[in-house]
């Protein structure tokens, strides 16, 4: 089976990319491996592809309870789609207080945020936040907002809490403001 196929069939059932490739500085040190499965496929999940005679990449997706799927795939920069070689699936680390099924890419950040609220996570305003970020979230309406990155994916960060102190980052992007990956963390 291709990586291709196997991604589209994991995400409809609901594995989401765990890991963000696009993330501040990471684009600067890709290596020819890596730029090519990102200019090729946008395979944001894409963990890394160490640069050996094998060319194997390792990519990374979680569920709404936690557990994480790591991918080995090869044929990576042979001009062929990705195929899987190898596959391990872990426990979650973190146990939820609340579930995170409504957490699914590419949904509007409104119904995200709406969903998120009505299942007892609390938006966290943070008063460390630039002036220049407190203007946005105030501007926005809301206050969860963390940061914006001005430029590639148009990236925007919210924090969550639940009543037990973990944090939930939500991270959207584009212009629509949609679902791109979030994370748990334990309470700060």
């Amino acid at each position: 089976m291709s990586y291709a196929q196997a991604r589209a069939s994991l995400q409809d059932s609901g594995w989401q990319a765990a890991y963000n490739y696009y993330s501040p500085g990471r684009i600067a040190v890709l290596n020819s491996i890596e730029k090519y499965i990102i200019s090729k496929f946008w395979f944001a999940e894409l963990v890394a592809c160490p640069e050996t005679a094998r060319g194997l990449c390792h990519f990374q997706f979680v569920t709404a309870d936690g557990k994480t799927l790591t991918i080995t795939t090869t044929n990576n920069s042979a001009g062929k789609q990705p195929s899987i070689v190898y596959w391990e699936v872990k426990p979650a680390k973190i146990k939820l207080s609340q579930p995170l099924a409504m957490l699914r890419q590419d949904n509007p950040y409104a119904e995200v945020r709406q969903a998120l609220i009505n299942a007892g996570w609390q938006p966290v305003s943070d008063s460390y936040l630039s002036p220049s970020d407190r203007d946005r979230a105030d501007r926005s309406g809301y206050p969860e907002l963390q940061a914006c990155s001005g430029t590639g994916l148009g990236c925007c960060s919210f924090i969550f809490r639940a009543s037990n102190g973990q944090k939930l980052r939500v991270i959207t992007a584009g212009r629509n403001s949609t679902l791109y990956r979030w994370s748990i963390e334990e309470g700060r």
